[in-house]
């Protein structure tokens, strides 16, 4: 009886072992499967980490060109629309607002608008407005207006005014003037009409000859050329003034 049942007891000793044996290899497969799965998708992560870094360096690259390609094309469109604005006349028709030339812009051509016109750049052509015209830059070309306002600006044109001119200290005019009505305290080489009031400055200088229905001429000032005071039942003889 002992002898059998120390055999019984081996033989399930034995028997234990084997089963834990067997599920003690099945859970190293395991975790060996696990780990190969795990550095597997290590691999794969990193690979899709690259992956991705390597698309938006180059989606960067596309941005970048896109941007430079944006650039040059937004700077030949100014340059293309710059080249037009100074060949071609410029015609604005309305009223309520005020056309600028600013300083730094030159224009090749005629001008004729029906607003205020302000310039403080150069142009190099005939301005016609219906409103006011305030010079404080360059103009070579005649100019037609209601009202102008010359303000240390040189001018060599002929100037024919509807209404009122005001020729301000600092300012050169080299052409003809005709104005209603008309205030000089800068240069003018060029004969001035006026159909009705002139007054000239002190610092005044006019390089020709004046003609008007009334003329002030403030001390200071120097006219050479014949002075005319027009009236209507009498005409005064011509005074030389030096």
């Amino acid at each position: 009886m002992e002898k059998w049942y120390s055999t019984m007891q081996k033989n399930f000793k034995q028997a234990f072992n084997e089963v834990f044996s067997l599920q003690g290899n099945k859970t190293d497969k395991n975790n060996k499967k696990n780990n190969g799965n795990n550095q597997s998708n290590g691999f794969k992560t990193e690979k899709e980490g690259l992956r991705e870094e390597i698309n938006l360096v180059e989606k960067t690259n596309q941005r970048d060109k896109g941007k430079e390609s944006a650039k040059k094309g937004v700077g030949k469109a100014i340059m293309h629309q710059k080249e037009d604005y100074n060949l071609v006349n410029i015609v604005d028709s309305e009223k309520d607002k005020t056309s600028l030339i600013s300083k730094s812009t030159i224009i090749q051509g005629n001008i004729t608008t029906n607003s205020d016109l302000i310039i403080e750049g150069e142009v190099e052509g005939n301005i016609e407005s219906k409103n006011c015209v305030v010079i404080t830059g360059k103009q070579s070309g005649d100019i037609k207006c209601k009202n102008a306002e010359i303000k240390k600006a040189h001018i060599n044109g002929n100037i024919s005014v509807l209404d009122f001119i005001n020729i301000e200290e600092g300012s050169t005019i080299v052409g003809d003037l005709s104005a209603t009505s008309c205030k000089v305290d800068g240069r003018i080489e060029g004969n001035v009409d006026v159909k009705s009031d002139i007054n000239i400055f002190k610092d005044a200088f006019i390089k020709g000859n004046v003609s008007a229905s009334s003329i002030s001429v403030e001390n200071g000032a120097i006219i050479q050329g014949y002075i005319n005071v027009k009236c209507e039942n009498k005409q005064e003889d011509n005074k030389n003034v030096v």
